[in-house]
């Protein structure tokens, strides 16, 4: 099988800053934040309450000064283009992962979107805690964490990228999020965390047609009855391919998983392994998985060793 070449991370994640002085904003937040006032200067924490609406202009900056949040119980409209995308930021002339606190849906009000947004040196870029919401064609780079989703949320996150985030780039809890055709590399170089991807505490959703290549350690790690679709994603050049732990139960189907220190790992869990694609891994392609999962049976019209579930070996 032909690996497929991976385009280089879009256009808009290279950027300057001018030179113009910031306005300092904080408390609450309605209405619009137009070009014409940009940068804006995050000075305390901020909020848009239940009743309210905030929109963000295409090429709007909002610098954080200090460990602040945007407080999000209404809706917030960042909807950015690929010429003018939206930038949430740090204010230091030397930022950090961890500089500012980071945006925090709160229980919103359903309907909020993301669109070419650059969210950089947060804590945690996004939130989701119990709303729903839209992420399409957008950067999380530098962060510690890239997307928090907890407590029953029910986000869509689309073809965005996720970028050398220190500690993992999504963590799931209690929730059933859409995580669609990202690009998620170079993450967990140093954290707490066991993966790029951690799907956790019975978190469900899917998890399809991503490409999840060179993590600090594995791609996605499925725990604590969590039980998500892993669908039709790639897994390259990371610590493990994909693992599952205490009590999880996901849907292992139609993945490509090359060049991992381990493949498919499991510790005590009882995923269905089925129809996916592994070579070249380090050290094992299969390890500890269910019964019959990764003991090869046949060879297909490839050549390729193939086990009773369909799971090919190069």
């Amino acid at each position: 099988m032909r690996v497929k070449k991976w385009p280089a991370v879009f256009g808009f994640i290279l950027m300057t800053f001018g030179a113009a002085s910031a306005a300092d904003i904080s408390g609450n937040l309605s209405g619009r934040l137009e070009i014409s006032g940009s940068p804006y200067r995050i000075i305390d924490d901020t909020f848009v309450q239940q009743s309210d609406t905030l929109r963000i202009d295409p090429g709007v900056i909002l610098e954080f000064a200090g460990e602040f949040r945007l407080n999000v119980y209404g809706k917030l409209f960042a909807e950015g283009t690929a010429e003018d995308s939206i930038v949430f930021c740090s204010d230091t002339s030397n930022p950090a992962p961890g500089d500012w606190d980071g945006i925090y849906l709160d229980h919103a009000v359903p309907g909020s979107r993301f669109k070419y947004v650059k969210v950089m040196y947060a804590a945690t870029g996004i939130m989701f805690d119990g709303s729903e919401g839209r992420v399409d064609r957008s950067l999380f780079k530098h962060n510690i964490n890239g997307m928090d989703v907890k407590n029953s949320a029910r986000p869509v996150i689309l073809q965005s990228y996720f970028l050398w985030n220190t500690n993992a780039a999504i963590r799931v809890l209690y929730s059933t999020p859409q995580i669609r055709a990202n690009y998620i590399y170079h993450n967990s170089e140093n954290g707490p965390e066991t993966a790029a991807v951690v799907f956790g505490n019975a978190a469900g959703g899917t998890f399809v047609g991503n490409r999840v290549a060179q993590n600090g350690k594995a791609g996605i790690d499925c725990n604590l009855s969590a039980k998500p679709l892993v669908s039709n994603n790639t897994f390259v050049d990371n610590l493990y391919g994909i693992t599952v732990a205490t009590g999880a139960s996901p849907k292992i189907e139609n993945n490509i998983v090359l060049r991992n220190g381990l493949g498919i790992a499991v510790d005590d869990g009882n995923p269905v392994v089925k129809y996916n694609y592994l070579w070249a891994s380090t050290t094992n392609n299969f390890y500890n998985c269910p019964d019959s999962v990764g003991k090869m049976i046949g060879i297909d019209a490839n050549g390729d060793s193939l086990d009773a579930f369909y799971n090919r070996v190069a």
